[in-house]
């Protein structure tokens, strides 16, 4: 931690600016670029309160593994531990559950994917209380060689992980794996003994006494056959039968079975351990040729007996079967009845029998000679008197068996009574409770059924006379009845009408773009390898939080893959070529793993939002119109040879770490143009940042690099173009401490620079290449050596108030036609189409706008989103209003995510206290989305004590009616967030930045931790409505690099209170219906850019020491900036239209803008060198137009 302080007050003295590094480890250098294999085998021993003991086998490299980190739930733990395979944990928390992979690093910072996890819970404190004894160790299925084991539980104090059997008081098994109480011994000796006891073992190595002891032999291998038997003798031949005998063969073990064969086939099988056997069902006047085999347990056979050769008899028989004996009947039905009785006998066989009712023959044949049937289509209540005759092969029928008499059942055809008295309580708008009073039945009433309007809504309420109904429509009209049934079907008339209306809904709907996420089939973590399947059949596709990482997928179009709002890890991906409106967003690819768009036709309007940690990639592709949204990850766009690179908006890109960050090369055949990168912060690249090639014209509205070529493996400027056309860049800062190279170096046809201050301090000095016309307003910091066959105009440099021309002081307007043309087009540029204003959605307010009142005596629900916190990290709400009495806290990773804006509500019963607490030491981040926070002194609150909240996901959150709805109270730092349609309402300060004024600005000072600064934060889509200020950010330490896009701020007192403040952007948002004394107060400089201002009644637009404006229409009839405004102040109004009076402009300058009030000022190029002096330079009609935030 010393050495960030020291690295932060180091930078910020070097640069002369306010900046911070972030606190995020730097990425190390990518000279080689293959990562090793993944670390394998992970192993977790000798666990304690706060220690553990880890092995792993070893990764490989192409070149060499160095080091390896650790992670706990894939949050970093230890970091480079050395290029090892073992290691001791400390420092952990007793009683803490940990999951822990290794990761493996070589020189060049590349990093392999995750090891196996491992799991374990540290001991909660020093444990020496040893398990109870296992009880009830029985053994089951027991072979030669295995036996299985179970037993019951030892208990213990802290809890139970494994086991140990034991043999003869020898250990046997060190460890059965877990705390199970089964196991299947396996490579046991055959027929032998064995004295079998089990002892647990708790966590901290405590190991109980032995168990009863378990005694048992397993089985004896037998692989003898029995001997022959001898001396088979054939006797008595019948017709169908004849009588054998043998002598009985001997066994090592024992003879359990005899087979006889006829001419070696099987005639009768497991006869019994017999040596005479009756042989029936022969054939008459046959020959047959006998013989025996014996078979012991073990399955062993024999061979084959002496053989017997006879013929049966051919004589006719005449003998009837014996009557059979002891009919009966059971499972009697109305029409069915189970037959069952002793077999007749037969001097040759019986083959059937018949049944016979009060004499009567009821079915001629059974079809077999068993001895049970089903009676079936008998008569219901009917008495039948039965008889059971045999019959033999020979057609001789035996007499009748003993008579059973028996009455089939009723048929019950009596439905049961009409239930009464239903009664409907407990309306919600989508449950409703019934009370009845119980039918009753000639049998018994089985249950009931449920109409709505006489159409069957419930099938079976079961026997019960209470039921409640869900899934009902809000504010919708039920007419319900009830019917009671038998176990027969019967079903009783209807009961008395029920009518009720059940409540109006609840909730509001959801934003348009949540609707679209929620609509999503979710695809749940276990059937990962589903994911393409998934997406080919569903087509919007939504993830859990985990790894989906496999094999790589390819997206086409219409397809959309939504990772978890809190990340998701998902393979390769392939965008498919000429595919449009794909949409992916919260995801990064396995192991920093690849998007790549495929070459071919045009890929156009997808959407690729909040992508982390992934190489964005392609070579010849088409990529025209898409949206880039909080890309966390390198791009490298290589059209050099085809394809092309057009009209792409990117906001907010930010890479940190790794060389070669942003890349994007065109060829002459299909130009790339009209790519407007907006909030661009590239930081600590280990070798070379940006490269751009042969591109037509790209645009930037706030680019920051810091620390650049930190690794000095770089040989280009950080910002190196070659061979371009157009290249605009608004608010160009950052800094280095590394002595080479500077920052830029660029070769273009026109290069226009607005509020530029980065600073290479003793890097190189920037070079501006031959042919290259430079239009420079409003700059500090670095010079450039302009090495000029083209124009460079310069103005207000280092805080001057003059204009330069080719190093010419402008005094005078100026007249010479060359230069007024070339001046000219530059300034007024191609008039390409400007961005279309954003549409605004109206903000869900679900819980309406009685909800005050309406929060009267509901039940506490914090306690339930605490547990959920607590035993889940991500409590994951449902739809509906959850009031809350007391904060609910959120530590590193945890978080709250909801069902949307208009279906989940966090109301605070009070509000005298925050509904979220967002608090831990270090950098942490935390989750919030998808949901409304209403009510409550705070919705969200940073507290003193809370260190750097960064790269947090805030999304889809609404703040209705706080004192502050963001609070940063005196903590240390918000850094490096991306705040995602993140709104507030009827706040009276919607964001609010707390300092403490007695902190140290020195670091390691007193209460330096206290500055609370806010540092590369973007507002995207937020609604800033019906505040008293929008923002009040005046930290005592300066802010740096934050950004607000694409935001409505309406009926606020004021939108803006900035105190110190480097590179502020507003970007494509609206300002309107403000009543405060200004719009924005603003400290130091603040940059807007197409940005509309209309309906306000405010005293003044700005109250500001400085502002810019590029592209924006000011449609008040009030000052843009306020007279009152005490010191010096500074204003450049460029491609805009002013309706009011400018107010206050001490120095500045107007370009190509409209001045309804100060015609005087409406000319192309003007510059204000006081209050009293202004030079027109070019004295020509101007034409607004943006020139930043347009498509080509």
């Amino acid at each position: 931690m010393r050495f960030i302080i020291f690295f932060l007050f180091f930078s910020t003295t070097v640069f002369s600016q306010n900046y911070h590094y972030s606190l995020e480890q730097p990425k190390p250098v990518e000279t080689d670029k293959i990562a090793p294999t993944a670390p394998t085998n992970l192993v977790v021993s000798n666990i304690a309160t706060s220690t553990i003991d880890i092995t792993w086998t070893a990764s490989t490299d192409n070149v060499a593994v160095t080091n390896y980190n650790i992670y706990n739930n894939n949050t970093l733990l230890r970091a480079s531990i050395g290029n090892v395979t073992s290691f001791s944990l400390t420092g952990l928390a007793p009683a803490n559950n940990y999951n822990i992979t290794i990761r493996a690093l070589d020189a060049s910072g590349n990093i392999s994917g995750n090891s196996n996890a491992q799991t374990f819970t540290t001991i909660g404190t020093l444990d020496t209380t040893p398990p109870t004894n296992p009880t009830n160790l029985i053994a089951s299925n027991i072979t030669e060689t295995t036996a299985d084991l179970s037993w019951t539980a030892s208990t213990d104090n802290v809890g139970i992980v494994d086991y140990q059997v034991y043999n003869n008081g020898t250990l046997l098994m060190a460890s059965i794996g877990g705390n199970g109480t089964s196991l299947t011994l396996t490579g046991l000796s055959p027929d032998t003994n064995h004295n079998l006891t089990v002892r647990g073992i708790d966590a901290a190595g405590n190991i109980s006494q032995d168990s009863n002891t378990l005694n048992f032999t397993t089985l004896f291998v037998d692989t003898i056959a029995p001997s022959i038997p001898t001396n088979l003798v054939v006797s008595d031949i019948a017709t169908s039968t004849i009588d054998i005998t043998w002598t009985a063969s001997t066994d090592n073990v024992a003879v359990t079975n005899y087979n006889i064969y006829n001419n070696n086939t099987l005639l009768r099988a497991s006869i019994g351990n017999v040596t005479s056997f009756s042989l029936t069902g022969l054939a008459p006047a046959n020959n047959y040729n006998i013989t025996v085999r014996a078979l012991d347990a073990a399955g062993n056979i024999s061979g084959n007996s002496n053989a017997q050769t006879f013929t049966t008899i051919g004589t006719l028989d005449t003998t009837p079967p014996t009557n059979p004996t002891n009919l009966i009947a059971s499972n009697i039905t109305e029409t069915t009845a189970d037959l069952s009785w002793t077999a007749s006998t037969d001097n040759i066989s019986v083959v059937d029998y018949q049944v016979y009712n009060n004499g009567t023959l009821l079915m001629a044949s059974i079809g077999g000679n068993g001895t049970s049937l089903t009676l079936t289509g008998l008569s219901p209540d009917t008495n039948h008197n039965l008889t059971v005759r045999g019959i033999d092969a020979a057609g001789n029928i035996s007499q009748d068996s003993n008579t059973l008499n028996f009455t089939t059942l009723f048929v019950d055809t009596i439905a049961p009574s009409i239930p009464t008295n239903l009664v409907v309580s407990d309306i919600t708008q989508s449950s409703a409770t019934l009370t009845w009073t119980a039918s009753t039945d000639n049998v018994a009433v089985t249950d009931y059924k449920i109409y709505n309007n006489g159409t069957l809504l419930v099938e079976s309420t079961g026997k019960v006379t209470t039921f409640s109904l869900s899934g009902l429509a809000a504010n919708t009209a039920y007419n319900l009845t009830i019917k009671a049934r038998d176990a027969v079907s019967n079903e009783s008339d209807a009961s008395n009408n029920a009518e009720f209306t059940t409540l109006p809904a609840l909730l509001a709907e959801n934003l348009p773009e949540e609707k679209l996420y929620f609509d999503c089939y979710l695809l749940p973590l276990s059937r990962k390898s589903e994911l393409q399947d998934a997406l080919n059949t569903y087509g919007c596709v939504r993830l859990e939080q985990g790894d989906y990482s496999g094999t790589a997928i390819t997206l086409t179009t219409g397809q959309s893959l939504y990772g978890h709002p809190d990340i998701s890890i998902v393979p390769n991906i392939t965008i498919k070529a000429g595919s449009r409106n794909i949409w992916v967003e919260s995801i990064t690819c396995a192991g920093y793993g690849s998007i790549d768009f495929q070459a071919g036709a045009t890929t156009s309007n997808c959407t690729f939002k909040n992508l982390r940690d992934s190489f964005i990639s392609t070579t010849g592709g088409q990529i025209e119109d898409n949206l880039f949204i909080n890309i966390r990850c390198r791009i490298n766009f290589d059209c050099s040879t085809s394809g092309f690179v057009r009209n792409n908006n990117y906001t907010l890109h930010q890479v940190q770490g790794w060389s070669d960050q942003f890349v994007q090369k065109g060829n002459n055949g299909t130009p790339s143009y009209g790519d407007v990168h907006t909030f661009t912060n590239w930081l600590t690249p280990s070798g070379d940042t940006a490269t751009l090639e042969n591109i037509q014209g790209i645009n930037f509205i706030g680019l920051d690099s810091e620390g650049w070529n930190l690794n000095n493996n770089g040989t280009k400027a950080m910002f190196h173009a070659r061979d371009c056309g157009d290249i605009k860049i608004s608010n160009f800062g950052g800094g280095t401490y590394v002595t080479n190279p500077p920052p830029f170096d660029i070769e273009a046809e026109n290069v226009t620079f607005l509020y530029k201050g980065i600073n290479g301090n003793l890097t190189g000095t920037s070079i501006v290449q031959p042919n290259t016309n430079i239009f420079n307003v409003y700059s500090f910091g670095d010079d450039y050596t302009f090495n000029g066959t083209g124009f460079n105009f310069k103005s207000h440099d280092e805080g001057s108030d003059d204009a330069y021309l080719n190093s010419v002081k402008l005094s005078a307007t100026i007249t010479d036609p060359t230069t007024i043309l070339s001046l000219s087009n530059i300034i007024k540029g191609t008039e390409y189409t400007p961005y279309a204003r954003p549409t605004w959605e109206t903000l869900p307010n679900p819980t309406g706008n009685n909800w005050m009142a309406e929060r009267t005596g509901k039940t506490d629900s914090a306690s339930y989103i605490q547990g959920l916190i607590d035993a889940n990290d991500v409590a994951e709400l449902p739809e509906g209003i959850f009031y809350i009495g007391s904060t609910l806290t959120l530590t590193n990773g945890k978080g709250i995510i909801g069902k949307g804006t208009g279906k989940t509500v966090i109301v605070g019963l009070t509000d005298n206290f925050p509904l979220i607490t967002v608090d831990d030491v270090g950098s942490f981040y935390v989750s919030v989305s998808y949901m409304t926070l209403q009510g409550g002194s705070q919705g969200i609150l940073v507290p003193n004590r809370a260190y750097q909240l960064t790269a947090s996901r805030f999304k889809f959150l609404v703040f209705r009616n706080q004192n502050y709805g963001f609070h940063m109270e005196k903590c240390y730092a918000l850094d490096n967030n991306f705040f995602d349609n993140v709104s507030f309402v009827d706040c009276n300060i919607g964001f609010f930045q707390d300092p403490d004024p007695t902190h140290s600005s020195t670091p390691g000072g007193d209460r330096y931790d206290d500055t609370a600064y806010v540092d590369k934060v973007m507002f995207y889509k937020s609604q800033i409505i019906n505040c008293g200020i929008g923002f009040s950010m005046k930290g005592d330490r300066a802010n740096n690099l934050n950004a607000w896009v694409d935001c409505l701020f309406d009926g606020n007192g004021s939108a803006f209170v900035f105190g110190n403040h480097n590179y502020p952007i507003v970007v494509n948002s609206d300002f309107r219906n403000h009543t405060g004394d200004y719009v924005a107060y603003v400290g130091s400089p603040i940059t807007f850019h197409s940005c509309n201002f209309y309906n306000n009644t405010t005293d003044d637009i700005f109250d500001a020491k400085s502002f810019i404006a590029e592209g924006c229409n000011f449609l008040d009839d009030v000052p843009l900036n306020s007279y009152n405004q005490p010191y010096e102040t500074f204003g450049y109004v460029l491609n805009s239209t002013v309706k009011g009076d400018i107010g206050k402009i001490t120095r500045g300058m107007f370009v190509n803008s409209t001045l309804a009030s100060n015609p005087l000022y409406s000319k192309l190029l003007v510059n204000i060198e006081s209050e009293s002096k202004f030079t027109i330079l070019l004295n020509t009609s101007p034409k607004p137009n943006p020139q930043y935030l347009v498509k080509y």
